[in-house]
Parts: C-alpha cells; structure tokens; sequence
C-alpha cells in the first residue's frame, strides 16, 4: 500500500527593511555677535587738547576774556594744580585716542585727578595763609581768592589741605613762629593764658594745652565740651555734661589739677537747667555760670549762678524770665557782666544791679564784653549796613560811635579800638581824643598787646602790627 507523507511545508517569513539611518543635522555656526554701537572717542580728546592749549596760553599770561576768564577760574579751583592742569589735559586725550572701544573709566579718573593732587601737595607745603574766616561760605572764598592770587591750592585743592593742615601756630612779635601743631577741630576755640594756649573742639571731645612750644596737655572728654574760659594765670573751666546730667563744668588750677566739679539735671529743682558760658574769677574762689531752662508756662528763664569753689554745691541764682543767655564775664572790679538775648546788665561785687541796658526791637550784631568796658553794636534798621555802637562803663553809657558795619572791638586801659571796613578808630572812653587810621585793605579781626603797647589786625593772609601811639598816622 503506497502511503503518502505529507511534508509540512515550512519557510521563512521576509523581515522588513530596515529604515534609513537618521543622520544627525548638520550644527550651524554661531552668527558673529554684532559690534557695539560706541559714540568714537576722538572728540573727548579734541576737548582736552583745546583746554589745554587755553591752559598753556593762561600760564603765559596771554591776554584774551576767554583765557583769562578760563585761567582765573581754574586757579581759583585748585590754585597751584592749575601749573599741572594743561599736561594732565594732554594725557586725557592721549587716553582718549588709545582706547576707542572706552574702556578708560580708570585711566580717566586717574589723569583727571593729577591736577588737584598737585595742588593740594604744593598747599600742604608752602601755604602759609592764615584762614580766619568764620562760616564755610567766607572760607571758600578765602580758598578761591587765595588760588587766584597763587597763595593758597584755591577751593579743591586748597579745601584738601586746609582739613589736613588745620592746626595751630604760634608767633613772637618779631614775625618768628614758635610753635606749629596740626588738629582736624570742626569749630575750634582758642583762650589763652599768660603761660599757656587752650585749644578745644566746639561739640568735640577734645581740650589740648600748649605752651609757647609744645603741647602739653590733651584731654578727652566723655561728652561733647560746650564752653570753655580761662584766667590769666592759666587756671580754666570747661563746659559739658556726664551720664545722667544734662550740664555740666570741671574746674582746673593752673598745674591741670582739678579742683571743682558741679552738675546739673538730676535734682527736682535744676532738673532741666543747662549750662551755655562760664567766667573763672582770677582768683579761682568763684566762677560765673549762665545757665537756662524752660519754664513750667513755656518761656525761656536765664539762670545766672554764682559758685563758691571753696564749697562744694554752694551758689547763689538770679533768674530773668523769658530770656537766653549769650556771655558772661568778669570786670577788673570784682563786679561782672551778664548778655542775653534781650538786655546787657552789669553788676557788682556783691551781685547788686548797677546798669540795665534793654535792647527793644534793636538787633544786636557785635558785643564785647572788657575787663572796664562793654560795647553793643546794633544793626541798621534799614537796607543799609550802618551799625550804631554804644560803650559802656559799669554803672553807665560812655558813648554812642555811628558808622559803617562793626568787624571787631577790642579795649585796651582807657581806649577802645573799632575796626570797620576799611577804617580803624582808636576812642577815647574817659574824654580824650580819638585817632582815626585808614585801612588799605580789609581786616577781619583785633588783638591788642598791652605789654608792648601794639595792635595787631587779621586780614585772610597776613597779620599786621601797629604801634598804639601811632594809629593816628598814614595807612598801612
């Protein structure tokens, strides 16, 4: 029997193609960043090199408004940098044209600070005007007519060194400095002694002594000094306050030994009351302090104290209500003085009132309160500048001297010495006669030297000195 197999028939399935392999995209090339836009540089060194060339031609005194005008104002800026400014100006440009894409913030600072640095170097070193000037406007002015004239580093340069140069300097009457020290005080005041100079910093902390030649005292206080007075024979009190006492005042003998301290603030009775003057009697058995509070109604009260320094807290008061204290000082006499904003009184020994002078509505604008003498100047009660001044015994009005605007008074025996604009009057205050001298150029402030019968006057950048018998000469 045939027998038949079936074979199953197998086969292989077809794969599928494979896919195309992805080939990876092509990286595009990063575009060029697109340059900056900058404004070109060379009209930045044009502009300097046309101020220097204007620079040079002021140095060479070239006439012309432009150059002079240009050159004054430079050298009242920065005084002796104006000598540097025209080649400082050449570097800036050569800055300018080396770096056009502008990265020369540093090199532009650096060039444009050559110039005042000059000048400050040149003032720290040859400078020798005195700057007298009291308020920041007068000694800016000082600054920039002082660089004008070459004499100072002018207001940049100038108002460098004067911070760095503030100090003190002592001369004999032969012109001779004796002693120079150097301090950073924001608003100094001077007393001095027969022996010895008191220095100190007006809301500072800090007092120093000199001798004719050197320093020989400093001291540090915890609180700001607000007042200070000294006698002839060197002893001085100082004005300030301690933790938990609104004022107070430390008392010196003449080796800086202290000898009395007082403090006011914590007591129910003074408890608001704060010392504005001290005066130190000669003797140093009493001192003066002018004090005010306020009262329980609002109004101002002026508390004058007498204090026994031989006794601790042993003083008497005299009050005037609605009042502030400006000065107080002690008379030759033994009697004293007290100035408020409102009346000039004057006492004697033993405290009682022997003349009030009430000022009204006329404004006070000068005062010296003398040893003999005091002088009131009151301002002009219209648009002008004239000044009334009266002078003052103890117990009396000497006399009234009308004229231009008050600079200073000073008394010497029985004169008093009035300096104006462009006058100084030597008056008489026991009937004798005046002495008038004209003044060729304007004065700031007096001092008187009894020992040697002269006067000195203070001008910005030089101090004069005139024989007393000899006021009623030519000018200076």
């Amino acid at each position: 029997m045939a027998t038949s197999s079936s074979k199953k028939k197998t086969g292989s399935a077809k794969k599928p193609a494979a896919a195309p392999k992805k080939q990876p995209a092509k990286k595009q090339p990063a575009a060029a960043p697109t340059p900056a836009q900058t404004a070109p540089t060379w009209p930045y060194a044009i502009v300097c090199i046309v101020l220097s060339l204007l620079a040079f031609l002021g140095l060479f005194h070239a006439e012309g408004v432009i150059i002079d005008g240009f050159a004054g104002f430079l050298s009242g800026i920065m005084g002796w940098g104006y000598w540097a400014f025209p080649f400082a100006m050449l570097l800036l440009a050569w800055v300018f044209v080396r770096n056009p894409e502008r990265h020369f913030g540093l090199r532009v600072t650096a060039s444009l600070l050559i110039a005042p640095l000059f000048g400050t170097i040149v003032h720290l070193m040859v400078c020798r005007v005195p700057f007298t000037a009291q308020t920041f406007g007068a000694i800016v002015g000082q600054l920039y007519d002082g660089g004008k004239a070459l004499t100072s580093g002018g207001v940049i340069s100038g108002g460098v060194g004067y911070l760095l140069k503030a100090g003190i300097s002592v001369y004999d009457f032969n012109s001779r400095r004796v002693l120079k020290s150097s301090f950073s005080y924001a608003d100094p005041l001077v007393r001095t002694s027969d022996r010895n100079v008191y220095v100190c910093d007006l809301g500072g902390r800090e007092l120093e002594v000199f001798t004719s030649y050197s320093s020989v005292l400093k001291q540090t206080y915890e609180y700001p000094i607000l007042g200070l007075d000294v006698t002839d024979g060197g002893a001085f009190a100082v004005i300030s306050k301690k933790r938990n006492y609104r004022s107070g005042v430390w008392v010196y003998d003449e080796n800086f030994n202290t000898i009395y301290t007082a403090f006011f603030g914590a007591g129910s009775d003074d408890r608001d009351r704060e010392i504005l003057d001290v005066a130190l009697r000669g003797d140093k058995n009493e001192l003066l302090a002018a004090a005010f509070y306020t009262t329980e109604s609002g109004e101002f009260e002026t508390c004058l104290m007498r204090m026994d320094l031989t006794q601790e807290d042993s003083y008497t008061t005299q009050t005037f209500t609605g009042e502030l204290p400006w000065q107080v000082a002690y008379r030759d006499d033994g009697g004293f003085w007290l100035l408020t904003n409102k009346a000039l009184r004057s006492f004697a020994a033993d405290g009682s009132l022997l003349l009030e002078e009430l000022y009204g509505t006329r404004s006070v604008q000068k005062f010296e309160l003398g040893e003999k003498y005091a002088s009131l100047a009151y301002g002009s009660d219209g648009f002008g500048n004239d000044m009334s001044t009266d002078f003052f015994a103890a117990d009396e009005k000497r006399r009234t001297v009308s004229g231009s605007a008050v600079t200073d008074v000073v008394f010497l025996d029985e004169r008093a010495f009035l300096l104006r604009d462009g006058e100084l009057l030597s008056l008489s205050l026991d009937g004798g006669e005046d002495a008038h001298r004209p003044l060729s150029q304007t004065y700031t402030s007096l001092l008187t030297a009894p020992e040697s019968a002269q006067i000195v006057l203070f001008s910005g950048s030089e101090a004069v000195i005139l024989d007393i018998d000899g006021i009623g000469d030519a000018a200076e």
